[in-house]
């Protein structure tokens, strides 16, 4: 099958910036639009971490048949192809015309590169070509690497030629190997909730059992001494109220640093509990502030008291 590639310096989703070629603009929208066959939604980099396992395995037909269905595959693209290759998302959907992903993400490269295929020439919109002539003759093309090094796409090409299939396979299923041995290693500690599905992006997503004391971001602050860079983060609108520590498990994060990284949670843990609580319920500060407005009070009586025995005291003898 043909396929047209564009390489572009950073994520696709730059490309989704250029207004000029793409005039959108961001909303809030009921689900219940999304059934029109004219509606479109342009998900964000956050939709590539969603699991397979909620996405139906034959997903329905739209009913617009010439509709454009761009999965935005930043993260997920290079883990569903070797991990889950059952289920269909890609070129075996009639109606998806182009995919894009993250170069620099699980297809192993350092960061400035992003790739959109589309299935076929005729899929590749005219207004995205720029033709250009300044070498004498018409040359058409559709990446967005301008003046950009090509360096990344060199490492990519050398990644895919020295992995190959097995290779690629061989590295997302330890991937997701080690995110379960950091799953199991929270899950024993006994202090916190995974709220992270065991099917995806080879990530755990975690959250304190109880809050009363200390929150995320005092684990996420105190993990920095002993070397670990953990996000800690509220959730999007109408969630904000739960917050998670993410952690995305890369190629060179090894078992051994999964279980050693486990023990600095612990160790975290045990530190905090030594220390002070810096959060206190409500009900708790109200009832402090009313010890303390009564021990004023208390005060503020003896000492009026102390003032009016001072001012009648005689030195005479009775």
């Amino acid at each position: 099958m043909a396929a047209g590639v564009a390489s572009c310096g950073g994520s696709v989703a730059a490309l989704l910036k250029l207004h000029a070629i793409f005039p959108c603009r961001a909303s809030t929208v009921p689900a219940s639009s999304l059934r029109r066959p004219d509606a479109a939604a342009v998900p964000g980099p956050q939709p590539s971490r969603l699991a397979p396992a909620s996405l139906p395995s034959r997903p329905r037909r739209p009913r617009a048949a010439s509709a454009l269905r761009p999965p935005d595959a930043a993260s997920g693209g290079f883990i569903a192809m070797f991990l889950y290759p059952e289920l269909e998302w890609d070129f075996r959907l009639p109606w998806v015309k182009s995919i894009n992903v993250s170069g620099h993400k699980y297809s192993l490269v350092y960061a400035g590169i992003g790739w959109c295929i589309w299935r076929n020439k005729e899929d590749l919109p005219e207004e995205l070509i720029f033709h250009i002539n300044y070498l004498g003759v018409d040359q058409p093309t559709f990446t967005l690497n301008f003046s950009k090094g090509s360096s990344q796409v060199i490492a990519q090409y050398y990644q895919l030629i020295r992995h190959g299939f097995e290779g690629y396979r061989n590295i997302m299923e330890n991937c997701h190997e080690n995110a379960m041995v950091l799953k199991e290693g929270l899950e024993k500690t006994g202090r916190f909730n995974i709220v992270s599905k065991d099917e995806g992006v080879p990530l755990v997503a975690f959250s304190l059992k109880d809050r009363s004391r200390h929150d995320e971001f005092e684990i996420s602050d105190m993990l920095r001494r002993f070397g670990w860079i953990v996000p800690a983060y509220t959730m999007p609108p109408d969630a904000q109220h739960v917050t998670v520590l993410c952690i995305v498990i890369r190629e060179e994060f090894s078992r051994t640093l999964a279980e050693r990284l486990v023990l600095d949670i612990e160790k975290v843990m045990y530190q905090l509990d030594a220390l002070p609580s810096k959060l206190m319920s409500p009900m708790l500060l109200a009832k402090t502030a009313a010890k303390r407005t009564e021990l004023k009070t208390q005060r503020s009586v003896t000492d009026a008291w102390r003032k009016f025995v001072l001012a009648n005291k005689t030195n005479g003898v009775c």
